[in-house]
């Protein structure tokens, strides 16, 4: 047949091959592709051109209804018991391309369950963000350790690329009163430093800096430094413990960028006026009642009608629109609340905007006729803090309906689409186990999405068969989800009495009273203690130069040791490391922190949706250390 014809088969034949309900229909569709993608990759590799009908797997795809058709139409003809393409090697390769194509494309529109294309390992340092510079181009992650890491866009052998086989690492921000993280990026619009799509992104962490970078053009090489942004945490902001840290940065779509923080303020940043050196920019505005509004900012987008929408801790949306008659100033042109601290937000068509937060819910807002904003679709509560959220168009809608995507702390990401009976029903089409706390999620596009998941890593997920992982990597994803699943579980359990944890570093617990430091996961750290919990056999490792508090904290949020016994592992880590207490814990206060200051930092925890007395507490038993207490309540 033609070649019009061969594609319209393969239509066809896709199809049906997705649609029908038979069992094992997912490693029918893996075969088919791999058959494909073999005689696409190599037309004239004798191995690919002649298929046995008797393998078990191909005989168990050849069964369901489409599997034939769609061979057929890549040029496979079958002859007793094997399938054999008769077409030259420049057709075939042609027609198998063209059939794995249309086969992505119809599984891409059906909404196919995502599979890992490609993992990015993250250990011991927690993935926090990601963002994507083009499919099949590269894939950029910020980490606990401060690094920003540019990984390939192409698969190895086994779909894994281990932490040190990064293709560019940079050490990009700083630890900034104790406590690390890259906690934000974004690919920046092309217009912002005048470059092509995929060469240019910013970060953002912990230190309060905003990093803009210039990428090679290979991206082989690192990436240069445009600028350097600095501004939250100054008096423009609200005077708060940690007001220096920014959490979320968005693009807008004339080059600017927008970034907002602790400090309760929205800043927007004229990058493309950028000269390309890395001197400090200061040229920006800050919105709101000189800077704050009261109460931290967690969440940013740029809705489709170019107004910027932020999620506050007070449970509060407010929508900011330049006034262009008034020389660059912001007004508020909208808000509505949602009832919870808001922690992620997405444009969706139409001006509406994707919302999540703590109360584990995921909401579509839309303005009415009058302008007031309404939640028109809701999904149940998946029982869990939601991190962060995303949307795109669907591809099988042409009335341009919309998919959201959530990530939450029982490592889940979620894909959500408007129910068929009510359009107020946000229901979930699949859930994807990846293997830790999801906190950022991008829409790479094409059926892909890059998923950063803590220590689970960061995931190229897709729903294209073509470019799933190997049978080796679905099933180590399985079991990482279920090792994650189980621990959080074993935590839940082990958390209300107040032993549960076995009090590991309680004095007369039997932990050596010394260490000659040693590696884990691949680092060396200066003092490394063997831990028994209830639940097995642990570590706990810190540097000298680290905060007791911070230490302990990420440990207790490991481990599930409960709130009551912090104060302990900072005792123990003082003992450890031969150093003196500043003064902390077990409800003291530290000479240093005033009234004034302990009421700010209760009203902050507050402000992000924490219970009054659980923050007083949280605080401390960390000596009053924010980003310490803040540990503790999201454990």
């Amino acid at each position: 047949g033609t070649p019009l014809a061969a594609r319209a088969m393969a239509s066809e034949a896709a199809a049906r091959l997705l649609s029908c309900g038979a069992e094992g229909r997912g490693a029918a569709v893996s075969v088919v592709a791999t058959l494909l993608a073999n005689l696409a990759r190599e037309p004239s590799n004798p191995k690919f051109r002649r298929v046995p009908t008797t393998n078990a797997r191909v005989a168990g795809a050849l069964a369901l209804p489409g599997a034939v058709e769609l061979l057929s139409a890549a040029g496979f003809k079958r002859e007793d018991e094997v399938l054999v393409v008769g077409t030259s090697e420049v057709e075939t390769g042609a027609l198998a391309a063209s059939a794995l194509a249309d086969l992505d494309k119809t599984a891409i529109a059906a909404a196919s369950p995502f599979l890992v294309a490609l993992r990015f390992d993250h250990v011991p340092h927690g993935a926090r963000s990601c963002c994507s510079l083009g499919v099949g181009v590269a894939h950029v992650s910020g980490a606990m350790d401060n690094l920003v890491r540019l990984w390939p866009g192409h698969a190895n052998c086994d779909g894994v690329w281990c932490t040190n086989e990064a293709r560019v690492v940079v050490e990009a921000h700083q630890r900034a009163r104790g406590a690390d993280g890259v906690l934000a990026l974004c690919e920046l619009t092309p217009m912002a430093v005048g470059a092509t799509t995929g060469l240019a992104f910013a970060s953002a962490g912990r230190d309060g800096r905003i990093l803009v970078w210039r990428n090679s053009p290979d991206l082989t090489r690192p990436p240069t430094l445009s600028a350097t942004l600095v501004g939250h945490g100054d008096a423009q902001g609200a005077e708060v413990s940690n007001s220096q840290v920014v959490v979320a940065l968005t693009p807008l779509v004339d080059g600017r960028l927008a970034s907002v923080g602790w400090d309760q303020t929205l800043r927007v940043w004229a990058v493309a006026a950028l000269s390309g050196d890395a001197d400090a920019i200061s040229s920006h505005v800050v919105l709101g009642s000189k800077g704050a509004i009261g109460s931290a900012c967690l969440a940013v987008c740029e809705t489709t009608d170019k107004a910027i929408a932020v999620g506050y801790g007070d449970g509060v949306v407010r929508l900011w629109r330049e006034d262009t008659l008034s020389n660059g100033d912001f007004n508020i042109c909208g808000s509505f609340s949602t009832g919870t601290v808001v922690r992620g937000l997405a444009a969706m068509d139409r001006g509406g905007i994707a919302q999540c937060g703590n109360d584990g819910f995921v909401h579509v807002w839309r303005a009415d006729a009058a302008g007031a904003y309404r939640a028109v679709a809701s999904s149940p509560s998946v029982g869990t803090y939601v991190f962060c959220i995303a949307a795109s168009p669907r591809a099988d809608d042409p009335q341009g309906q919309w998919e959201v995507f959530s990530g939450s702390d029982d490592g889940l990401m979620r894909a959500w689409r408007e129910g068929c009976e009510s359009q107020k029903e946000l229901r979930c089409v699949q859930a994807f186990g990846a293997g830790g706390a999801v906190w950022s999620i991008d829409v790479v596009g094409d059926g892909d999405l890059l998923v950063a998941a803590d220590t689970g890593g960061v995931l190229l997920i897709s729903r294209a068969p073509s470019r799933a992982g190997p049978k080796s990597l679905q099933q180590s994803q399985l079991a990482a989800q279920q090792a994650y699943a189980g621990a959080n579980e074993a935590a839940d359990v082990a958390r209300p009495p107040a032993t549960a944890s076995g009090a590991p570093l309680a004095p007369g617990s039997g932990v050596p009273p010394t260490s000659g430091g040693g590696v884990v996961d691949g680092q060396r750290y200066d003092f490394v203690f063997p831990v028994e919990m209830g639940g097995g056999a642990s570590q706990i490792y810190w540097n000298q130069c680290d905060d007791p508090r911070d230490v302990a904290a990420r440990f207790a949020l490991r481990n599930g040791v409960p709130p009551d016994e912090v104060q302990d592992i900072v005792n123990f880590i003082h003992r450890a490391s031969g150093s003196t207490p500043t003064g902390a814990g077990n409800g003291t206060v530290p000479a240093n922190t005033t009234a004034d200051e302990q009421a700010n930092r209760i009203a902050q925890l507050v402000s992000m949706g924490f219970d009054r007395g659980r923050s007083r507490t949280s605080l401390e038993k960390t000596g009053w250390d924010v980003e310490a207490a803040l540990a503790i309540l999201l454990s």
